[in-house]
Formats: C-alpha cells, structure tokens, sequence
C-alpha cells in the first residue's frame, strides 16, 4: 500500500505519529494546511514529523493546483482524510484501489458537516464518536466502515473530548488497515433519513448569549474552548473570554436580568442567566491578563451607547 494522508489538527498529528511509529512503510505522503481561528495549529509539527522521518511533505494550497498528477505519479493506492476542512474530487477515486477514507468527528449520519464535536457538546450530547466512511460527491453521505462510541461527562471541555477522539483515530489505525491489506473494506449505507448536519462556526458565534439558560451557556463555554478561541462576552466594553464555569444553584428574582453579577469572590463570579446561573472561575481580557471581578455591579454583554 502507499497512503496519502491529508492531515490536520491534533488527530492529523496522532494519526501521523502512529503511521510513524508502527505502520511508516505504508505511507506514501503527507498533506496539510495551517488552521485558523485556533490556539493549537499542528500544521509545523506535521511537517517537522513528516521531514525527520522522509515522508514527502506538501501544504495545501501549493498542492491543490497539481493534485491529480502527484497522486499518479506518485502511485497512491490509497488517500485517508483527518482533521480535513476541504472538498477533495471524487475523480480521485480513479486512481486509488478505493475510494477516498474520510475520519469524521461523529456518529453519521447525525452532525454531518463542520465542528461536529463542539456542536455536539452545545447540544448536551452524553455520547460521541467517529466514523470512517467512503467519501462522495455529497458530504458525509458514504457507507461507513467503522465507528467507535465514547462516552462525554459534563465536566469535560472540547480539548479533553479532541484529545479522546483523537487517540481513538490513532488506535483504530491498526485495525483498519489491516481491512486494507484484506481488501475487504466494505461499507454500510447510512439511513439518511436521520441525518443531521453541523455548520462551520468562525469568531461570531462564539459570543454568549446571556438570555440563554444557563446549562447552555455552560455547555456552549465547555465546547469552545481550548484549542478553540473561547467562549467570550464583554465587560465595560472590553472582550473578556471565559474559559471555565460552573453551574450554581439559582434564586428566585422577581425581576431577573440576565448578564448582571450577582455575587462575587475570591475574583470570581456569578452571573445571572436567562434561567439558572453559572459561576465564572477563569477568564482571561484578550491580552492573556487574567479577569479578577472585584466590582459586583457589572453587566456582562455589549453595551448599547
């Protein structure tokens, strides 16, 4: 086998290392691209992995122009996706042994799309997983090959949830090319009936909306942060990011306004939602400076001069 892996973000990375480690004779060649809107890009250390150990190395953007000859000149028999955010041309499939092999962040045909796994935890899913599918003309509409199920507990943020998911794409790297080796890489169609899909986030939707209940606003700081931006709002007309909270127990106001503090301690603070409340134990202004609240009458959201 020769396998190109398009590769990106930290589950690109753990699947390289694994290549690397166990299974570097099937690897033809590595594709990837710098990510944005994140604190965490992998895309130097997939090339200064791919280069200390001889794997020919491409960045995206050069490559996409020259795509189809590379492939055929090279001889790739097989083409996996991780981590990936762009539309390859199923044409490729021509040259390959099978189809292309996407990794996707969900259990299909439910979260079909982008950020599946941070919509996943604003949604409040207690199960995640992956699957790895044929790739289509339509996205994330093949037959699917594998899918591993992991369980998410409420105290867990997206880093922790990527970091699952990404040592299980690596894990399961054994067992799937072994079905390549067979040749009986066989798919199951998906009931599209019960597909769902997820939209590609960027920085907007990343604002808390105070008017929410506070299991929401909760879960929605649980799903962006690290490697992601972070969930933010403002203060005094400043962007302040909050990296982690916790729901506390709710009081019953006669008249409830959601976004004001209403208790602070120890630079801490609790902050009423559009129902329930959740306390803010960490979070930073832009800068990285840390948010100490030391003044109890505050509104958290923009400000309307």
């Amino acid at each position: 086998m020769k396998i190109f892996l398009f590769g990106a973000t930290k589950k690109g990375f753990k699947v390289l290392q694994k290549f690397v480690t166990c299974f570097l004779d099937d690897l033809g060649a590595v594709c990837s691209f710098k990510e944005t809107f994140v604190r965490e890009n992998y895309y130097d250390a997939i090339a200064e992995l791919c280069h200390k150990n001889n794997v020919p190395f491409f960045e995206w953007k050069t490559l996409r122009s020259s795509l189809l000859p590379t492939i055929e000149s090279m001889k790739i028999t097989h083409i996996i996706l991780v981590g990936w955010r762009f539309l390859l041309p199923t044409v490729i499939n021509q040259y390959l042994d099978t189809k292309m092999i996407v990794y996707h962040d969900s259990l299909l045909p439910r979260f079909r799309g982008f950020a599946p796994l941070p919509t996943a935890i604003i949604r409040g899913e207690k199960e995640v997983g992956f699957s790895v599918l044929f790739a289509e003309d339509e996205m994330d509409t093949g037959d699917i090959i594998m899918q591993k199920r992991f369980f998410v507990d409420d105290d867990m943020y997206i880093g922790d949830v990527i970091e699952m998911i990404a040592q299980g794409y690596a894990d399961s790297l054994g067992e799937f090319l072994e079905l390549l080796r067979r040749g009986n890489v066989n798919g199951t169609p998906q009931d599209h009936s019960k597909a769902t899909y997820s939209i590609w986030r960027d920085i907007s939707d990343m604002e808390i909306d105070w008017n929410q209940d506070a299991i929401t606003i909760y879960n929605f700081i649980r799903a962006l942060g690290s490697p992601y931006l972070g969930a933010y709002t403002y203060m005094d007309n400043k962007k302040i990011i909050i990296e982690r909270a916790k729901i506390v127990e709710d009081v019953a106001f006669e008249i409830r306004q959601p976004g004001k503090l209403w208790r602070i301690s120890g630079g801490s603070a609790i902050v009423v939602c559009g129902s329930g409340m959740i306390e803010i134990s960490e979070c930073y202004y832009e800068d990285g400076t840390k948010v100490l609240f030391t003044n109890l009458r505050k509104r958290l959201g923009r400000t309307i001069l």
